[in-house]
């Protein structure tokens, strides 16, 4: 069992995790997986692309996946007069969620941005270690 004392340390470093290196626009999520017995950090990771894919804001990501993705009524609605090159490129480092230029809300979408959840990214970059009996 961990003590509050240390829950309350793991919180404080995920939530750090979260919100100073998290690359996501939308969501401000750090994760902490922490081995009870020998208190001891085993993985961190934060909402945000995983190794080998570009950020949602990347050009590539924006012409080769996000755009393909879109219906012909919302490349039409949202970005009138683009093609995939001029979208990727008026777009790339724009510092928002793809979702949010769809005005995607809540729950919709989700398949546009490249992000994975931190407990992934977290697992991910554990280094393989056994996460048997281990917290997020």
């Amino acid at each position: 069992m961990i003590s509050q004392k240390f829950i309350e340390k793991y919180m404080s470093i995920a939530r750090t995790v979260g919100t100073v290196y998290n690359p996501c626009f939308s969501r401000q999520i750090g994760v902490i997986i922490t081995d009870p017995n020998c208190r001891r950090i085993i993985g961190t990771g934060y909402n945000g692309p995983p190794r080998d894919t570009p950020h949602c804001d990347d050009e590539r990501y924006l012409k080769g996946y996000f755009w393909p993705q879109l219906t012909e009524e919302e490349k039409e609605k949202f970005f009138p007069g683009l093609d995939a090159e001029s979208f990727s490129k008026q777009y790339h480092g724009c510092k928002q969620c793809p979702r949010r230029l769809v005005n995607a809300g809540p729950g919709e979408r989700s398949l546009l941005c490249s992000c994975e959840h931190g407990e992934r990214n977290a697992i991910y970059n554990s280094g393989g270690e056994s996460l048997e009996n281990c917290v997020m």
